[in-house]
């Protein structure tokens, strides 16, 4: 029950925090328009899909089919709630083995998901398996020189270090692309900077709104969150920058 408990907790702060429309994800959603193809029989998959912010906005701004995948029950849950006629179709399943036939999407989302999959390998490979030839696998990640400039990773530097231990340095993550028979490798850099109210911000950093913060030990999260604390006491306002680099890969 407990276990249920966290995995509820953590898919209300997803949800109220990665589900808001920014100008970042805006702008993310027009660089995937320009890799789904215009026919109507096109089909995306969002792997790892989280409560469904990419995966909705897509479906409302294409007539491609699109699925959404996660292997949380509840953010599954939370996306089928925001699912307004959207016709996204929700699936529970894991990012290295979804029940799809081989080369059958034409775009493939993996955002911000290959660092917390079992295998990352795993992982691309299946995005390459479900891929027609000439299909488009999508890869958003934080650089490691990114993760040093992201707000809430300088405020917690475990969560930072924990981070570059997960995630794929993008040299390395371009050699494996390639390794996995992907070509044409391109990228493109997103930053963003979001100003709350200092209680808003607060308020955020409390729910741990992301893998890493989670899995800081209480006794860290809560030394470094007074410190935190302490240092914006004056402020009204408290700005968040984040950093994140879309890679491109062709089959």
């Amino acid at each position: 029950m407990a276990g249920d408990q966290r995995a509820s907790d953590y898919a209300a702060s997803f949800g109220k925090y990665r589900s808001q429309t920014t100008e970042t994800t805006a702008a993310l959603i027009r660089a995937v328009l320009r890799y789904v193809p215009s026919s109507r029989g096109a089909r995306v998959i969002d792997i790892g899909c989280g409560t469904g912010r990419y995966a909705l906005q897509l479906a409302s701004a294409t007539e491609a089919q699109v699925f959404a995948t996660d292997l949380s029950r509840e953010m599954v849950e939370q996306g089928r709630e925001r699912d307004n006629g959207e016709d996204v179709s929700w699936v529970l399943s894991d990012a290295c083995r979804t029940p799809f036939a081989d080369q059958s999407f034409d775009v493939a989302l993996l955002f911000l998901v290959l660092h917390v999959v079992k295998d990352s390998k795993m992982g691309l490979e299946e995005a390459y398996r479900i891929l027609r030839p000439g299909g488009y696998c999508l890869i958003l990640t934080h650089s490691h020189f990114q993760l040093d400039r992201q707000t809430l990773f300088r405020l917690f530097p475990e969560a930072r270090k924990l981070n570059k231990r997960r995630m794929l340095s993008l040299t390395n993550l371009k050699e494996r692309a390639r390794e996995m028979g992907f070509h044409h490798l391109r990228t493109e850099e997103f930053v963003e900077a979001a100003t709350y109210s200092r209680e808003a911000f607060l308020e955020k950093v409390r729910s741990r709104p992301n893998t890493s913060l989670r899995s800081m030990s209480d006794a860290d999260f809560q030394r470094r969150y007074e410190a935190l604390e302490a240092a914006v006491a004056g402020q009204e306002t408290c700005t968040e920058e984040s950093f994140s680099t879309l890679l491109v890969a062709h089959k």
